[in-house]
């Protein structure tokens, strides 16, 4: 039986290194062909602000600020806050199941849960001020 088992190993493992083989020969002859026909790519415009005039005023920079800039600075900062907060809660955790019956261990672990709910809570209460804020018309001079 593990004669046969054998056998049919080394038949598998042949067949799948002859197709990978083709595989990767095909793969290598698209590649040249590419090559040979692909130039360097240059992008029409710029990553960034998009504005309407070639030479924006400050009026204009500033509302672009405003509302493209800072709501999608905002969501970004609330999603690394919102991560290092649950790292945080984890850790809490960890050192709450594992205390050990210490009471710097106990103390540690309470203090890395609370700070890092604390933490969440601002970042939520920042998030909604931003928003806030960009609801809010403004005229600047």
């Amino acid at each position: 039986m593990k004669s046969v088992f054998k056998k049919f190993l080394i038949v598998i493992l042949i067949c799948t290194s002859l197709t990978f083989g083709t595989v990767i020969a095909s793969a290598e002859e698209k590649v040249n062909q590419n090559t040979q026909s692909f130039g360097i790519y240059k992008p029409r415009k710029l990553p960034g602000p998009r504005f309407t005039q070639d030479n924006p005023t400050t009026k204009e920079k500033q509302r672009t600020i405003l509302n493209q800039f800072l709501p999608k600075f905002s969501i970004r900062l609330l999603v690394f806050i919102t991560i290092a907060s649950l790292l945080g809660l984890i850790y809490g955790g960890f050192l709450y199941i594992s205390d050990l019956g210490e009471e710097q261990n106990l103390e540690q672990a309470k203090k890395a849960i609370t700070f890092s709910i604390v933490g969440l809570i601002l970042a939520f209460l920042s998030f909604a001020i931003v928003q806030i804020i960009n609801v809010i018309p403004l005229d600047f001079v």
